[in-house]
């Protein structure tokens, strides 16, 4: 059966805008809400749409440079999500030794056997001031553990000894090569392909953003900036400009909407480019992402994203025709 979809609205403003990279992008966007909310708009008008999750980083560090307030829609922020909260703790674990909560985090992820028995003999042998890690080394020092927990125990601690002094991109790609992280998180999601898929963007994400720091902690101190914002301010979780993918916003209605990273093999995704009916949905959801706004519309590609040439969207050329 065709389907035919249309909208009983009419005027408003649509602008498309192409970009240099994610970053010129974000700051853009950024600073016209800042000065949309200069002007009176409420920030929870306003809201910003993307097909994929990964692409909310960009967006998230330029509303903290920007003092945006922000609130995430039907998910967490980028530094919240499990597989990058787990390579995170795996940083800072190598340069953090008395951060017993990373440590404890990844000396089990992916399963290695050291489970929560294990965990406490270890920590019984903490004494003063020692940190959960202090009393592994201890422990393999004196050979107080199982053999199977001893090895698998060495390993881990091997790895942080390993990573510490590299550039943190490197030392995200060693950690997913060592641990075999992706084969732990294809399982972890083995109900949804596209959740696998999402959370390999993510990771993709995340060794491009380190790889633009050149230590560890200079990396982990963005990202937790990041984060601590996002947690601190409550009221923004009320107020904040929405931050969502177009799946979440599916239903509201915002005054000004920017749908973002309108890239071929993003928008439209790359999973849904080989058929007509994969292509279908993709244009369909394009027209849910367009309908959310009430009247005012931006829609934006860049040509770089995660240091790699993009091309711009094709939905974006057939919207500039229907527009001439």
């Amino acid at each position: 059966m065709e389907k035919k979809c249309f909208s009983d609205k009419h005027g408003g403003l649509v602008e498309l805008y192409d970009f240099f990279n994610e970053k010129e992008e974000a700051d853009w966007v950024a600073g016209k809400i800042k000065s949309l909310r200069e002007m009176g708009l409420a920030s929870n008008k306003i809201a910003v749409l993307y097909r994929t999750k990964f692409c909310s980083l960009s967006f998230e560090k330029a509303f903290r440079s920007f003092g945006i307030p922000y609130r995430m829609l039907g998910g967490k922020g980028f530094f919240e999500r499990k597989e990058i909260m787990d390579i995170n703790c795996y940083l800072t674990a190598a340069v953090f030794e008395k951060d017993d909560a990373s440590f404890e985090r990844i000396v089990n992820i992916p399963k290695r056997g050291i489970g929560p028995s294990a965990i406490n003999k270890i920590a019984q042998i903490k004494t003063g001031e020692m940190s959960l890690q202090d009393a592994a080394r201890n422990a393999l020092r004196e050979k107080l553990l199982a053999p199977q927990i001893y090895n698998s125990l060495s390993e881990v601690i091997g790895l942080l000894d390993d990573i510490k002094d590299i550039k943190p991109d490197a030392a995200i790609i060693e950690i997913l090569s060592k641990v075999n992280y992706m084969d732990y998180i294809k399982h972890y999601s083995i109900a949804n392909s596209m959740d696998y898929t999402s959370r390999e963007e993510n990771i993709d994400q995340l060794i491009y953003s380190a790889s633009q720091k050149d230590t560890i902690v200079e990396y982990l101190e963005e990202a937790a900036l990041i984060k601590e914002d996002k947690e601190d301010d409550e009221e923004d979780k009320k107020s904040g400009v929405i931050l969502s993918t177009i799946h979440a916003s599916k239903g509201l209605e915002y005054r000004v909407v920017f749908v973002v990273a309108c890239e071929e093999q993003l928008f439209p995704h790359w999973r849904s480019m080989d058929s007509e009916m994969g292509l279908h949905e993709e244009r369909r959801l394009m027209y849910v992402a367009m309908t959310r706004a009430e009247v005012y519309l931006f829609l934006s590609h860049a040509s770089y994203r995660k240091g790699q040439s993009s091309l711009r969207s094709r939905f974006l050329d057939e919207i500039e025709e229907s527009l001439e």
